[in-house]
């Protein structure tokens, strides 16, 4: 098995994953947010909940939303407010297993390029869109140098410069469609009134595509 995890600003989803790619059970949790110590240990804890099958587990890989160096050290996760996280470290520390991370941009776009829609592909641009944007571009099935945490570039909007986040994002959408006199709870409120063809939301989607249409420029 590996112990697979999707670190995001939300929720932290542990997977058990065996050898045929396939997950076989899943756990998620609300992330904790702006305390590095409580979340170090909120991940170990995470992994626990799969501690019978540590004798089979043969790593532990997980992306995470922010900046990743080639020691695999986190300089900053911006969404979860914590700087300097020392993860690998300590997750090595505490189970005694090979621990990989990266950026989670990253890992999804190599994952879809080599077990997804990107497989019979020469190269796969992918973005994640969650509480925070990401992005990771993969040619021959390899990762390419690229800038991951494409959330944090500046987009023109209206009479400024704002982060592809503020506005582009999960979160961001949501603030969007208040600015286009829309009110929503959530982003999944919104994409569900899109679906149904709601007449009121299609200003804050063309919108939301001229934001996003930045990220390709």
């Amino acid at each position: 098995y590996i112990i697979a995890l999707d670190i995001g600003g939300t929720n932290c989803r542990v997977a058990l994953v065996n050898a045929s790619y396939q997950i076989e059970a899943i756990h998620i949790v609300d992330t904790l947010v702006g305390d590095k110590h409580a979340f170090l240990q909120q991940v170990a804890a995470a992994i626990r909940r799969f501690e019978h099958h540590f004798p089979e587990v043969l790593a532990l890989s997980m992306g995470v939303p922010g900046r990743v160096d080639s020691q695999e050290h986190i300089a900053i996760l911006p969404n979860i407010k914590i700087t300097d996280v020392p993860l690998k470290t300590y997750l090595e520390h505490q189970f005694h297993k090979p621990v990989f991370i990266r950026n989670d941009a990253v890992m999804a776009a190599l994952a879809e390029a080599n077990l997804g829609y990107g497989k019979a592909r020469p190269s796969t641009y992918f973005m994640t869109i969650s509480t925070g944007i990401g992005g990771a571009f993969v040619r021959d099935h390899e990762l390419t140098f690229s800038s991951e945490e494409i959330g944090h570039m500046l987009v023109p909007y209206q009479d400024r410069f704002i982060e592809l986040e503020q506005r582009g994002s999960g979160t961001g959408i949501v603030a969007l469609a208040k600015d286009h006199g829309l009110t929503v709870d959530s982003s999944r409120t919104f994409w569900q009134l899109v679906a149904m063809k709601k007449p009121e939301t299609k200003p804050v989607y063309e919108a939301w595509l001229a934001i996003m249409k930045h990220t390709l420029l």
